[in-house]
């Protein structure tokens, strides 16, 4: 209980710091931290076996942040009519911005996809996914290169809807 209490004060802050820089709202961090910790109190068997707490917690927190996000884009989606004020504030909000990564992943061809997610999401070293998929360590991080390369163009296209939304 000690050491829980301790690992609780030395990363609790970092991780809601994390998640803030990642969601933008503190109150929803705040309930996503505490969930974070309620999780490494029930998962604290498998901690001793940890190398790195500071990069169990950062998957951690990607993990529960990307749910949330995932959650909440499909409340956005499933929404009909919204005034024109909410779709700007949707456009612009890390909901929107799932949306469309998950469609430019789910675009991508089967082998650029698989690779890009087992690095990105999964957290999987390039070497070892060159070895899972047979493919020379170059080969992924080439994929890994241009799948970064679509986000990048999807999200520069959603900047350009946004500003001819505030022009118009």
């Amino acid at each position: 209980m000690s050491a829980f209490q301790d690992l609780y004060y030395e990363y609790y802050g970092k991780t809601k710091s994390f998640l803030t820089g990642f969601l933008r709202d503190p109150i929803v961090c705040e309930d996503l931290t505490q969930e974070i910790f309620v999780k490494v109190w029930t998962m604290r068997h498998i901690l001793p076996e940890v190398r790195s707490l500071n990069s169990y917690l950062y998957r951690m927190s990607k993990n529960v942040a990307l749910n949330y996000l995932r959650s909440a884009a499909r409340e956005v989606h499933g929404m009909a009519d919204i005034e024109d004020d909410r779709i700007l504030e949707d456009a612009i909000s890390a909901k929107q911005k799932l949306k469309i990564v998950g469609r430019v992943i789910s675009n991508m061809p089967l082998k650029r996809r698989s690779i890009f997610l087992m690095s990105r999401i999964i957290g999987i070293p390039n070497d070892r996914i060159a070895e899972q998929m047979n493919v020379s360590k170059k080969t992924v991080e080439n994929h890994i290169n241009l799948a970064g390369k679509e986000l990048r163009r999807a999200m520069a296209e959603l900047l350009v809807v946004i500003f001819i939304i505030f022009l118009s």
